[in-house]
């Protein structure tokens, strides 16, 4: 925590046009400035920046705060983050507390994870990496998309006969679970495997997936335990690269695999990101990036399923959530393998088609529901199906609304879609304002 007098020490340094200047084409108007908005696509000048007030705000797409909410939005980062970086530019002494034994910890794991990703690098484009080298061009994953997504490889040569190979220490190896103890030496986790590096929403790369190129190993991915830094709920594949379009169009694509970004992001549709699944901290860093409609790509042969609890907090936040579903058939395996029978043309209409979340839902009650065969019954297991969702939100509007059109989907009477949430009400509790859950164990192919 940050206290307060620094924050204030920091906004009053500041030079607030100066730093608008440096992101923004500011054009005077009248007492303030108009510039095009970073945060959506924006044909012509909708921001206007407030220099007295030090404050900005865009009547287009609704973005405003002051000089930490912008930096926040357009880096994507957190406020201390941003707060320290400017503490840092304006002369600002952060006399923050030493960091305490679980902050030193997550340090040396964010050290030695930052000294693997350079020693994976160098060793995917060496002749050490050849394995790996081959396995991208089976994939059709170009070198220079590996390069610019920062893929690496496992060699096995993080630590030899007990002997760092890398300048980091051998505890931090450990806590990052880079390696493992083997009497006196240490063995390398990702060895002989294709590594992916995964960022927090500060750009610090947390841990690694990692993908076996030989055939029959298990399992085919592998990924960094969870430790005092890294949680899975958190982190998603190609955000980095991401952002930028993010930003720019307001859109993310949320796809399964790391290979789905690999393919999307040559294919030229830059808003692609991957994690180990949904979860609210995800769709908060997207949000945070600019995201306004974050698209869910589910796979053919895995419907996608939130859970009651998340579904929703994701209702409750606001957030704007579609799925599309790539169609079942023997062609498509994935994401990738659509896109690459497809094209670029081919994915941007599946996104274009996705539905809401709550139609998506309701859609596949009824169709999942129907093969219990007569009309009366298929309905009934449906309704009972979605309650567990409506039953999730606490009593208000955001219910009432998903009530209401569960009930002209269904064609049954409201009273009834409302005795069918009470009853599921009894069995679960609604979601408050605590932890907020996710979801886990996606296809990673």
């Amino acid at each position: 925590m940050i206290p307060d007098q620094i924050v204030d020490a920091v906004k009053e340094r500041v030079d607030a046009r100066a730093l608008f200047a440096r992101h923004l084409a500011l054009r005077r108007s009248g007492s303030g400035f108009v510039a095009a908005c970073p945060f959506h696509e924006d044909r012509s000048p909708s921001l206007r920046f407030y220099p007295e007030q030090a404050r900005f705000h865009c009547f287009g797409c609704g973005a405003r705060g002051d000089v930490f909410a912008f930096l926040q939005r357009l880096h994507g980062k957190s406020f201390p983050a941003v707060v320290r970086e400017l503490a840092v530019e304006v002369g600002v002494p952060l006399e923050e507390p030493p960091p305490g034994p679980g902050e030193r910890m997550r340090e040396e794991i964010v050290a030695a994870c930052a000294a693997a990703q350079d020693l994976f690098e160098d060793a995917l484009w060496s002749p050490r990496g050849a394995a790996g080298r081959s396995y991208l061009l089976t994939r059709g994953i170009s070198e220079a998309t590996a390069r610019e997504m920062r893929l690496g490889f496992g060699a096995g040569d993080l630590a030899t006969s007990g002997e760092l190979a890398v300048n980091t220490s051998r505890r931090g190896l450990l806590l990052a679970g880079l390696v493992a103890e083997q009497g006196e030496a240490l063995r390398e986790r990702f060895e002989e495997r294709l590594t992916f590096p995964l960022h927090d929403a500060n750009g610090r790369i947390l841990g690694f997936a990692g993908r076996s190129l030989q055939t029959g190993t298990f399992p085919v991915y592998l990924t960094t335990s969870e430790n005092a830094a890294f949680k899975q709920a958190r982190v998603l594949f190609g955000l980095e690269q991401a952002s930028a379009s993010v930003r720019r169009t307001g859109r993310a694509l949320l796809v399964p695999a790391y290979f789905d970004v690999l393919a999307c992001r040559q294919a030229g549709l830059d808003h692609a990101v991957s994690g180990s699944g949904l979860s609210f901290q995800q769709l908060g860093a997207l949000r945070r990036r600019g995201a306004r409609r974050i698209t869910v790509v589910a796979s053919p042969d895995r419907e996608f399923d939130p859970g009651p609890a998340l579904t929703a907090q994701v209702f409750l936040s606001g957030a704007s959530v579609w799925v599309a579903s790539v169609p079942p058939s023997g062609r498509y395996r994935s994401a990738e393998s659509f896109l690459r029978a497809s094209g670029r043309a081919g994915l941007e209409a599946l996104e274009a088609a996705a539905l809401p979340l709550s139609e998506y839902l309701i859609g596949r009650a009824l169709h999942a529901k129907a093969s219990v065969g007569a009309r009366v019954e298929g309905r009934l297991a449906a309704i009972g199906w979605l309650a567990r969702y409506t039953a999730a939100l606490p009593e208000g509007l955001e219910r009432d609304v998903l009530e209401r059109r569960i009930a002209e989907r269904l064609a049954l009477p409201l009273r009834t879609v409302r005795r069918a949430t009470r009853d599921a009400g009894e069995r679960r509790a609604p979601v408050s304002s605590g932890p907020r859950p996710s979801l886990s164990g996606r296809f990673r192919r």
